[in-house]
Protein backbone atom coordinates (compact mmCIF):
# COMPACT_ATOMS: atom_id res chain seq x y z
CA UNK A 1 0.00 0.00 0.00
CA UNK A 2 1.40 3.38 -1.00
CA UNK A 3 0.65 6.56 0.94
CA UNK A 4 -1.46 9.09 -0.92
CA UNK A 5 -0.46 11.99 1.30
CA UNK A 6 1.73 12.81 4.25
CA UNK A 7 4.40 15.11 5.54
CA UNK A 8 8.00 14.99 6.68
CA UNK A 9 9.68 17.67 8.77
CA UNK A 10 13.44 17.25 9.00
CA UNK A 11 15.48 19.21 11.49
CA UNK A 12 19.07 20.33 11.22
CA UNK A 13 21.27 22.71 13.06
CA UNK A 14 21.64 26.19 11.66
CA UNK A 15 25.38 25.61 11.65
CA UNK A 16 24.96 22.54 9.46
CA UNK A 17 23.01 24.58 6.95
CA UNK A 18 26.01 26.89 6.80
CA UNK A 19 28.27 23.83 6.30
CA UNK A 20 30.29 24.58 9.45
CA UNK A 21 31.19 21.91 11.95
CA UNK A 22 29.87 21.86 15.49
CA UNK A 23 30.75 19.34 18.19
CA UNK A 24 27.50 19.88 20.11
CA UNK A 25 24.75 20.21 17.52
CA UNK A 26 23.19 17.28 15.63
CA UNK A 27 24.07 16.71 11.98
CA UNK A 28 21.38 14.46 10.55
CA UNK A 29 20.99 15.81 7.06
CA UNK A 30 23.38 16.44 4.23
CA UNK A 31 21.99 19.86 3.37
CA UNK A 32 19.05 22.00 2.30
CA UNK A 33 18.95 20.51 -1.20
CA UNK A 34 17.79 17.18 0.26
CA UNK A 35 14.44 18.64 1.28
CA UNK A 36 13.89 20.24 -2.10
CA UNK A 37 14.70 17.07 -4.02
CA UNK A 38 12.56 14.96 -1.69
CA UNK A 39 9.71 17.46 -2.08
CA UNK A 40 9.98 17.16 -5.87
CA UNK A 41 10.16 13.37 -5.73
CA UNK A 42 7.34 12.74 -3.26
CA UNK A 43 5.12 15.75 -3.98
CA UNK A 44 3.18 13.98 -6.76
CA UNK A 45 2.11 11.42 -4.13
CA UNK A 46 0.83 14.25 -1.91
CA UNK A 47 3.77 14.13 0.51
CA UNK A 48 5.14 17.45 1.75
CA UNK A 49 8.79 17.67 2.83
CA UNK A 50 10.12 20.61 4.82
CA UNK A 51 12.92 21.27 7.30
CA UNK A 52 13.70 23.56 10.19
CA UNK A 53 17.23 24.93 10.57
CA UNK A 54 17.73 25.47 14.27
CA UNK A 55 19.85 28.14 15.87
CA UNK A 56 21.01 27.86 19.49
CA UNK A 57 18.39 25.83 21.33
CA UNK A 58 17.97 24.71 24.91
CA UNK A 59 18.15 20.90 25.05
CA UNK A 60 19.48 18.24 27.37
CA UNK A 61 22.69 18.24 25.30
CA UNK A 62 23.18 22.03 25.29
CA UNK A 63 22.52 22.25 29.04
CA UNK A 64 26.14 21.15 29.54
CA UNK A 65 27.29 24.23 27.59
CA UNK A 66 26.37 26.49 30.50
CA UNK A 67 26.77 30.18 29.68
CA UNK A 68 28.24 29.39 26.24
CA UNK A 69 24.72 28.78 24.84
CA UNK A 70 23.58 32.21 26.02
CA UNK A 71 26.71 33.76 24.52
CA UNK A 72 25.94 32.14 21.14
CA UNK A 73 22.30 33.15 21.35
CA UNK A 74 23.23 36.76 22.16
CA UNK A 75 24.71 37.07 18.66
CA UNK A 76 21.21 36.84 17.14
CA UNK A 77 19.00 39.89 16.61
CA UNK A 78 16.54 38.60 19.23
CA UNK A 79 19.40 37.77 21.64
CA UNK A 80 17.87 34.52 22.80
CA UNK A 81 18.02 30.75 22.46
CA UNK A 82 15.10 28.65 21.24
CA UNK A 83 13.03 26.90 23.86
CA UNK A 84 11.97 23.29 23.13
CA UNK A 85 8.24 24.12 23.10
CA UNK A 86 8.83 26.90 20.55
CA UNK A 87 10.62 24.53 18.19
CA UNK A 88 7.87 21.94 18.68
CA UNK A 89 5.19 24.47 17.71
CA UNK A 90 7.04 25.40 14.50
CA UNK A 91 7.37 21.72 13.56
CA UNK A 92 3.69 21.11 14.40
CA UNK A 93 2.74 24.02 12.13
CA UNK A 94 4.77 22.65 9.21
CA UNK A 95 3.25 19.21 9.71
CA UNK A 96 -0.29 20.58 10.06
CA UNK A 97 -3.09 21.46 7.70
CA UNK A 98 -2.35 25.21 7.76
CA UNK A 99 0.94 24.49 5.96
CA UNK A 100 -0.57 22.37 3.17
CA UNK A 101 0.80 24.61 0.39
CA UNK A 102 4.34 24.58 1.84
CA UNK A 103 6.88 22.02 0.65
CA UNK A 104 10.57 21.98 -0.19
CA UNK A 105 11.49 24.75 2.22
CA UNK A 106 14.00 25.15 5.03
CA UNK A 107 12.65 27.45 7.73
CA UNK A 108 15.28 29.17 9.87
CA UNK A 109 14.27 28.95 13.54
CA UNK A 110 17.26 30.88 14.80
CA UNK A 111 16.08 34.13 16.45
CA UNK A 112 17.11 36.03 13.32
CA UNK A 113 20.71 34.81 12.97
CA UNK A 114 20.24 34.09 9.26
CA UNK A 115 19.41 37.78 8.78
CA UNK A 116 22.90 38.72 9.97
CA UNK A 117 24.86 36.39 7.68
Amino acid sequence: MQAESGHCVDYRSRLRRDERASPVLPHRSTGPADGRSWAAEFGPAGVRVNAVALGPSRTEITRSMGDMLDTLAAASPLSRANEPDEVARVIAYLAGEDARPITGTVLAVDAGRVATL
